[in-house]
């Protein structure tokens, strides 16, 4: 099955749009604040999550970031 740049695009910021919702729900100040300042801006737009998920290098540092502070808490 081929998947259009335009539908990878879309389904990234889905996901991204919950990764953010799960870090938020954590309610790890720590690691919310991380996230903030090198993720996902705590006010982000879909312009925004656009402009993250349409650059391949910035897709792969944000999931990593997440791996990593959603692993920390273990």
């Amino acid at each position: 099955m081929y998947v259009t740049r335009k539908e990878l695009i879309k389904t990234r910021a889905k996901l991204l749009k919950e990764m953010n919702g799960y870090i938020l729900k954590m309610g790890n100040v720590d690691i919310w604040f991380t996230w903030a300042i090198v993720g996902i801006p705590e006010f982000a737009t879909e312009t925004d999550y656009k402009m993250l998920v349409s650059d391949d290098a910035e897709w792969v540092d944000i999931c990593g970031l997440f791996g990593r502070l959603v692993a920390d808490t273990k």
